[in-house]
């Protein structure tokens, strides 16, 4: 008598299925960059330590001067929000569009932080630096979607999805709606 092997192909389409559609996901969560930005802005860094039961523990200890005072900083967050975004990533910005969008972004940074830098305590000595990060960080999320490449990839992790929930098989599309 022989005993049925599990079948590892499908144990391995099951987890490549979840992790392309955690992809999409993750490529959309603007988080980590949004954080990067506020860390660099504050004077701190991240610190990992392990506690007497071994748990490592995550907590922020200054590295550095912040950059800009909490004024400064709300706004400058506000500003990297309007654009660095879930909803501007799944967009489709021509190579005009998104030179346009960068620019004005650039420009209006650049203005708010030099009218500003009283107000926001901002260093001169540190404002071309903190023009020129932030605006690098912003430039390179934004570049996602110039000729819908986000939407593109997005769509053929989909498709791949579907093949994989499909078992591998290819389903025959329908002409009607069932509907």
């Amino acid at each position: 008598m022989s005993q049925e092997q599990p079948n590892t192909n499908y144990s391995e389409m099951f987890r490549q299925n979840t992790s392309d559609a955690n992809s999409i996901q993750v490529k959309r969560d603007t988080k980590e960059l949004k954080k990067n930005i506020y860390i660099y802005l504050k004077g701190i860094g991240e610190v990992y330590e392990q506690n007497d039961d071994g748990e490592l523990i995550v907590s922020f200890k200054e590295v550095g001067e912040p950059k800009v005072n909490d004024k400064g900083l709300q706004t400058i967050m506000m500003m990297i929000e309007s654009l660095v975004n879930s909803n501007t990533v799944a967009g489709n910005l021509s190579e005009n569009a998104y030179n346009d969008i960068i620019s004005d972004f650039h420009y209006s940074l650049y203005n708010d932080l030099f009218e500003n830098s009283k107000n926001y305590e901002l260093d001169t000595k540190n404002y071309n630096s903190v023009v020129v990060s932030i605006t690098n960080l912003v430039r390179v999320f934004i570049t996602r979607p110039i000729n819908d490449k986000e939407r593109i990839h997005d769509s053929n992790i989909q498709s791949k999805d579907t093949f994989i929930n499909n078992g591998g098989v290819q389903q025959p599309k329908r002409k009607y709606s069932m509907w």
